[in-house]
């Protein structure tokens, strides 16, 4: 196999959100909700199949706003959620917010998108030239594309009693080295987004809790929001526990060190006013534009013009209906949630599960929201591909490893079992397109091209 091919295959492969992309997107009025209860059945009975504890909601649809908790938030106090109350570990949702900020500070003419970051850190932190001359800007921050390799270690605690380190010391800890060309490849990167955060800190002279307290929380009235990753300026009867599978024992109680990157608690009602900003409703634009929110929405990065690349923070994601929407999730023991913009349809949503499985109910939840909004058929995939050389299908049999791998560590060597994909099935005489990796189902829409 040619590892040139093989090493790009991997890449698109292993965005699990890879779609057909349809460019012909269009301003679709949304529908009305029918009322704010349509999705009980369906989010009771996924909580109930599930075992899962509680769920927090916000729901914006074209004017009509809708606030639902379901279950509870904490079962040694049988505290029900309350979507003004229950406050919720939102992981890596508050990447959005960093982003936010950081978009701002754009529209405000404090940060250049393309300039060297070190310009702006000074002698805060100075980060490494990689031996390309090539710097690592703002713009490589908020798509991942710094190039940094992943670390899965030093950068949380789950001892409460342990300090919460200054964000510079956790930068100069946890920030690997690059092993990508920057600007090339898009790698997650947590510790990516903590350098973001060290980098408004730098501009605004504060830490970013209090920048996203004074520049977002407070002009938007998220009075119940933070990024302290304690926690300890919110109140604690009110903070929702998090819960293993099937709600079998509290998941560990995890500090983010790097703010920004996954540290925020917030409740549905807080989530709600930041729906509304990113929807661009009227009365919002006290923090950032509709200009501006155009550019953080609109690709910044992507492989391919027909797969789904990502805005600044924000991942592409296709509609039932072929159209672009943008969203992020976010994963911490104990809570998962998801954030989804649908700007053409005026329409948009936030969920939280105190669940490690939580993901399994917003995917549902996404599909109905979906339905609601835009009922019709369902959009039909693209027709079959059929690649240009047929008999060399069977040269992708093999082993992959997800881009997402710490490679400049003793983890390396652990990630090598935990993050592989093994390909079969792929023969040299056209009969057979798809192929399963990693739990995800591919089927081939270009050379050298699969979509999940």
């Amino acid at each position: 196999m040619i590892s040139s091919l093989l090493f790009y295959f991997s890449l698109l492969v292993s965005l699990s959100l890879l779609c057909a992309v349809n460019h012909h997107q269009h301003y679709v009025q949304a529908q009305q909700l029918s009322s704010c209860d349509m999705f009980d059945a369906l989010i009771e009975s996924q909580m109930k199949d599930l075992g899962i504890q509680g769920t927090t909601l916000a729901m914006y649809v074209n004017g009509t706003t809708c606030l639902k908790g379901y279950g509870l938030s904490s079962v040694a106090s049988s505290t029900p959620v309350d979507p003004h109350r229950s406050l919720f570990k939102i992981a890596s949702l508050s990447k959005t917010i960093l982003g936010t900020l950081a978009m701002k500070a754009y529209q405000d003419g404090f940060l250049d998108m393309h300039e060297d970051v070190n310009k702006y850190l000074g002698d805060v932190y100075h980060v490494e030239d990689d031996g390309t001359g090539i710097p690592v800007t703002m713009h490589n921050l908020l798509t991942h594309t710094a190039g940094f390799d992943t670390r899965y270690i030093k950068s949380a605690s789950c001892d409460s009693s342990t300090p919460i380190p200054p964000l510079q010391q956790v930068i100069r800890d946890i920030l690997p080295p690059r092993v990508f060309r920057t600007g090339s490849i898009l790698c997650y990167s947590n510790e990516g987004l903590s350098l973001a955060g060290l980098v408004l800190q730098s501009i605004y002279k504060q830490d970013i809790e209090i920048i996203a307290r004074n520049l977002l929380f407070g002009p938007l009235g998220m009075s119940s929001s933070s990024l302290s990753p304690k926690g300890e300026d919110l109140i604690t009867s009110n903070k929702a526990s998090g819960y293993y599978a099937n709600g079998k024992g509290l998941a560990y109680d995890v500090s983010i060190f790097g703010r920004s990157n996954g540290a925020m608690r917030t409740t549905a009602a807080d989530m709600l006013r930041f729906v509304e900003l990113h929807l661009g409703v009227s009365g919002n634009d006290v923090v950032i534009n509709q200009t501006t929110l155009s550019v953080m929405h609109s690709r910044q990065f992507g492989y391919k013009s027909n797969i789904v690349g990502l805005g600044y923070i924000w991942f592409e994601s296709v509609d039932r209906q072929g159209n672009i929407y943008t969203s992020h999730t976010g994963d911490i023991p104990g809570f998962q949630s998801d954030i989804e913009i649908y700007r053409q349809h005026n329409s948009g949503f936030f969920i939280s599960c105190n669940s490690n499985i939580g993901s399994k109910l917003y995917k549902e939840f996404s599909k109905k929201f979906q339905e609601a909004i835009m009922p019709g058929p369902l959009i039909s995939l693209p027709p079959a591909y059929t690649p240009s050389n047929p008999q060399d299908l069977s040269s992708y049999n093999g082993f992959y490893r997800n881009v997402r791998t710490d490679r400049t560590t003793f983890m390396k060597f652990i990630t090598l079992v935990l993050n592989n994909g093994y390909v079969s099935g792929l023969n040299g005489n056209n009969q057979q397109r798809d192929i399963n990796m990693i739990d995800d189902e591919y089927r081939m829409i270009g050379d050298n091209m699969f979509t999940s």
